[in-house]
């Protein structure tokens, strides 16, 4: 991640948190922040899973190197918001998860 990235952020404008069980099968992850983004917020996404192997996120993001000890690990990611709507971190996992998603602007 550049420093780049980083320009003009002021403030956090929004955060959301959600979890998911171990169940033996291929679950979503899916969060979002509920009062929306503005476009230009800077918004990441970290995603703790254990038990299995790494969530598979959807496209549109840039993963940082993710990061593993024992079966744990933690994967995060961000984006620039394009519109409002653009708050939102969606992909599946086969382990036990739990997730948060904030947004700066």
């Amino acid at each position: 991640m550049a420093v780049e990235e980083f320009h003009d952020i002021t403030a956090a404008r929004g955060q959301a948190a959600c979890f998911g069980p171990y169940d033996h099968g291929s679950r979503p992850i899916a969060v979002g922040i509920s009062n929306g983004c503005t476009p230009g917020d800077l918004v990441f996404a970290a995603v703790e899973s254990n038990s299995g192997p790494a969530p598979h996120l959807t496209s549109g993001w840039q993963r940082l190197p993710q990061l593993q000890l024992s079966s744990y690990r933690l994967t995060v990611a961000s984006h620039r918001a394009t519109h409002s709507d653009d708050c939102s971190r969606t992909g599946t996992s086969n382990a036990q998860w739990e997730t948060a998603l904030v947004s700066l602007r």
